[in-house]
């Protein structure tokens, strides 16, 4: 049986999940099946490339309005902003025990992601924190 295609989620300041596994990751080779998803998977051409536009939705969480100012039309917040969307080639072979891979931020490195912007921003700031900003 094929698990269905993954899902990826991307989540601005959160901290980031490690690891793996709903079940026990009993007999299976994690390293493996990471590896796997590798061979052939280029992450500069997104999921359905030559086919349907991949649908990225998002979701915004604002935090925060400061710095509301008329005379130059501009407006500072802090914001959660989160991104998911379906990359069939990241589907695995479902094994017994394993339902599901949960992997730390440092794999974002390794797969597509939308390359996201916001029109008329003036600056925009990333939060530093001592672990990543990433949920996968």
């Amino acid at each position: 049986m094929r698990f269905p295609a993954a899902t990826v989620f991307i989540l601005v300041s959160s901290l980031s999940v490690t690891d793996l596994v709903e079940g026990s990751s009993e007999g299976a080779n994690i390293s493996a099946i990471l590896n796997s998803f590798q061979i052939g998977y280029d992450r500069r051409v997104r999921p359905n490339y030559g086919g349907e536009p991949v649908t990225v939705g998002v979701t915004l969480f604002i935090l925060s309005i400061e710095d509301l100012s008329e005379k130059f039309m501009d407006f500072t917040f802090d914001m959660y902003f989160r991104q998911f969307w379906k990359d069939d080639r990241l589907a695995f072979q479902r094994r017994p025990n394993l339902d599901k891979l949960v992997v730390g931020a440092e794999y974002i490195k390794s797969i597509w992601v939308p390359d996201t912007f916001f029109v008329n921003e003036k600056v925009a700031l990333f939060h530093q924190a001592t672990t990543e900003n990433q949920f996968l």
